[in-house]
């Protein structure tokens, strides 16, 4: 839920953000990574619980670790530059400029499908067709994740990017289908 992090980052910059990995990740072997996305994520500290010896701890035991393992993992976090020098901006600025000309593209082909959409609920409701086709569902949302693999896409993140889009394309229709009864 890392997410809610970056969020809480864009909403209330001023607000100190400190991240507990003891009791996110709940078990020791997971404090390195998880103590690491915190450090890349700006978070403004951490917590980390230690104790001499960790499995005689009288509570959260598995999450501990002894004060020289706490020692060598704060050695071995890999703290990163929040900002980044004049001789980085160019090239940079070339990146993200590609990227706004790709989201620009991305919105365009969203309107476009919208445009489909809006027609497919017109056909629908000319036909006294429901807006909600479940078959038509799974077939997209299978579809798409294959489509997720062979692009070296996240599925996850496919799933939850067409589950919005399908969500905007049952809105579309269900306001086409509104409109004509008014």
């Amino acid at each position: 839920m890392w997410a809610m992090a970056v969020e809480l980052k864009r909403l209330f910059p001023q607000m100190p953000l400190i991240g507990d990995p003891s009791h996110m990740a709940g078990k020791r072997a997971l404090l390195m990574e998880l103590s690491q996305r915190i450090l890349d994520l700006n978070y403004d500290g951490m917590i980390i619980e230690t104790h001499r010896d960790p499995d005689a701890a009288w509570s959260d035991a598995s999450q501990q670790v002894t004060p020289e393992k706490l020692g060598e993992m704060l050695r071995d976090l890999e703290v990163r530059n929040a900002s980044y020098g004049a001789d980085f901006s160019d090239e940079l600025a070339s990146l993200r400029e590609k990227i706004d000309n790709i989201d620009r593209e991305l919105l365009e082909v969203i309107a476009a499908r919208m445009s489909v959409v809006e027609k497919l609920g017109e056909y629908k409701r000319d036909n006294n067709v429901a807006v909600l086709q479940l078959d038509r569902w799974k077939q997209l949302h299978n579809d798409r994740a294959n489509q997720a693999k062979g692009l070296a896409l996240y599925p996850e993140f496919v799933e939850e990017l067409f589950k919005l889009v399908h969500l905007e394309s049952i809105r579309k229709q269900t306001e086409v289908m509104n409109n004509a009864t008014a």
